[in-house]
């Protein structure tokens, strides 16, 4: 059921004056979400919440799960590493979505001449 969001019934008839859907955020405190628990914890407390109100939310059993790699390439401003074929690269590794303790460092040279040696 559309409902006119204005009182005036002069406006009433334009399409923008009906409300279709509601969207509301919330503030989170960052620190409360380092892990996969803290967000399980949240929407635990959330669906309560949503319960209660005799709203309902439906979530995919897979919506905190994740496969994220990210992989971080260091050099200066202008290029030094790269125009000198070297290579400065951070790689974390994720569980889940959630970072894992540590993550791998590599410092690499690519010489020019293996470049010529492929392209023949």
């Amino acid at each position: 059921m559309d409902k006119h969001i204005s009182k005036h019934p002069e406006t009433q008839h334009l399409a923008g004056d009906v409300v279709h859907y509601r969207e509301y955020k919330i503030l989170l405190q960052p620190d409360r979400f380092t892990s996969k628990n803290g967000s399980l914890e949240f929407w635990e407390t959330a669906s309560k919440t949503l319960k209660k109100l005799h709203l309902k939310v439906d979530v995919d059993d897979r919506g905190f799960d994740s496969q994220v790699r990210e992989v971080l390439f260091y050099d200066t401003p202008q290029f030094d590493l790269y125009n000198n074929h070297f290579i400065l690269r951070k790689r974390t590794f994720y569980d889940q979505g959630w970072p894992r303790p540590g993550h791998e460092l590599t410092f690499k040279y690519r010489a020019p001449e293996l470049k010529k040696r492929r392209r023949h």
